[in-house]
This record gives C-alpha cells, structure tokens and sequence, in this order.
C-alpha cells in the first residue's frame, strides 16, 4: 500500500517512534508496534498492534533510528484502497490485510468508515485509537 494511502483533512497526531535497523518503510505504509519497534503490517494478526502510518520512508540501508508516523486519532481522514471492490455504510469498520489494504471486518479492526460508497476501491476512514497492551496508554487505561 505503500505510496497509496492519502491523507484528506483534518488534523494529524504525529510522533517520532524508533525503528530498527534494516527496516524498509515506505511513506503510507500501515506500521505496527513490535518490541518497542515499528515495523510494517505483514498479517491481519498485526492489527492487534497497530501503530499508525508512516509519514516517512526508511531504507534497507539505514540504521536503527526513528521515524515519523501519524498515529491514530478521532480528527484525521485518510483515503485508503480496498483489497476488493466493496460497499460500506458510514461506521462500518475495517481491518488491514497483509497487502496493507483494508478489508470490511469487525475483526481487529484498525478503521471506521466516514462516509458510504458502493462498489468503490477507496474508502475514506479514521483510525482506531489502539485497543490492546500492545498499543498506546493513555490516562484512565486499565493496567
């Protein structure tokens, strides 16, 4: 998906989160959290530890360091593909696949559709704030 994905309006919660060596990350590519890590989705099992999206690239060559990434957030709208064609209802929810597109699922969904489409390749959502211990922590959270 890298490449693909396109930011739409509102506003973005970017952070700088390390990234080790080696790692190849293109811009738009989904990113998951892993021993402390970003590293790209490869599975719908990732989406547990979903992590945001990359606003910058890292190549094979580059070492450890550390790489913007927009993480999830209740303003930002993004237009992402779709591993099929499909039709969607505002709030229906999505989840990643392990080409980086999203599919319709409310398995370990990652997204929540903001507008409706039929038949369409492309579908404009807002990330899920992240539900798991793997994911970010926030004030009020069990521990």
């Amino acid at each position: 998906m890298a490449n693909t994905f396109k930011y739409v309006r509102g506003q973005e919660t970017l952070q700088a989160l390390p990234i080790g060596s080696g790692v190849v990350v293109e811009i738009g590519t989904h990113l998951k959290l892993s021993g402390g890590l970003v590293t790209p989705v490869a599975a719908a099992t990732d989406n547990l530890a979903y992590i945001g999206v990359a606003k910058e690239a890292h190549r094979a060559v580059e070492g450890a360091g550390k790489i913007t990434v927009a993480l999830p957030n209740a303003e930002a709208i993004y237009r992402v593909p779709l591993d099929a064609a499909s039709t969607w209802v505002v709030g229906d929810l999505f989840q990643l696949n392990s080409t980086q597109k999203l599919a319709k699922n409310t398995t370990d969904a990652v997204a929540v559709a903001v507008n409706a489409g039929t038949s369409a390749t492309e579908v404009e959502v807002m990330y899920l704030l992240p539900n798991t211990t793997g994911g970010l922590r926030f004030v009020g959270d069990a521990s």
